[in-house]
């Protein structure tokens, strides 16, 4: 997945979703480079021993546990952002 965000904000402006991209996904931007930034997540297989036999496994390289729950629920795209000061994705902050 690759997720583009508003580079003073944090708010996701965009996303391509997928495992694995392409050069030209790799090369896509949404909006001008120097407002909007962009997290490129890919996924890595990696094998395991189960029960006496070897698993295919594939996992997120950065933020395993949030790329996976996306995986599965794309919505919860809109309870998130990026803090721009680590650059990474965030839950959005809850408002009293």
């Amino acid at each position: 997945m690759i997720i583009f965000y508003d580079k003073i904000t944090g708010e996701i402006t965009g996303t391509i979703r997928g495992r694995l991209h392409n050069e030209d996904q790799l090369r896509m931007w949404i909006g001008d480079e120097n407002e909007n930034g962009r997290i490129i997540c890919q996924w890595k297989k990696t094998e395991t021993l189960n029960k006496d036999k070897t698993e295919e496994i594939w996992e997120p390289e950065i933020q395993t546990e949030l790329f996976t729950e996306l995986e599965k629920n794309s919505s919860l795209l809109k309870e998130l952002v990026v803090d721009t000061n680590k650059v990474e994705i965030v839950r959005r902050p809850l408002v009293p």
